[in-house]
């Protein structure tokens, strides 16, 4: 799931539209609120994606986004390109 940062939620005064049960990455579990954004990345755009926050100060996308695109990282030049399969 895609993660937006806390800060972001009281910016663009987003309504929680569900709760979802997590697991992070050190293994607690909680609820989160969900909410639904638009995501845009250079000249794509994903509609109403379903987003949790956390704090932080980057977004995270998740696997809900990276799946609609054919992304290529590469490690030896620390470089990726994002593309419109």
């Amino acid at each position: 799931m895609t993660v937006i940062p806390q800060m972001v939620i009281g910016e663009l005064r987003l309504i929680p539209a569900g709760r979802v049960s997590i697991s992070s990455f050190d293994g607690r579990e909680g609820l989160r609120y969900t909410y639904y954004v638009d995501v845009s990345l250079d000249d794509l755009t994903f509609p109403m994606v379903e987003v949790i926050e956390a704090k932080r100060m980057d977004a995270l996308l998740g696997r809900d986004v990276l799946n609609l695109m054919k992304t290529t990282l590469d490690g030896k030049t620390l470089s990726f390109e994002i593309l419109d399969p």
